[in-house]
């Protein structure tokens, strides 16, 4: 998984996640591992949102709000 450290500026957390995330779907990313690297996807975008709102003490995001700021993003 993806270790984040949320004292880190989010842009900083944005571009570590985003180099990661490619290195890890071009080391798996072979034919017929389509189902874990969606997985594996998902679990990553689920992790990175629970460590966002844990950033201050009100919820920085709901889950609506978070997909629409991964997709500005382009966390794929």
């Amino acid at each position: 998984m993806v270790e984040v450290q949320p004292y880190k500026p989010i842009e900083s957390i944005d571009a570590e996640t985003n180099r990661k995330l490619t290195g890890h779907y071009r080391y798996y990313g072979v034919t017929y591992n389509i189902q874990p690297l969606v997985k594996y996807h998902y679990s990553t975008t689920k992790l990175l949102y629970h460590w966002m709102n844990r950033r201050s003490q009100k919820k920085s995001y709901d889950w609506e709000e978070f997909k629409q700021y991964e997709t500005d993003i382009v966390l794929w």
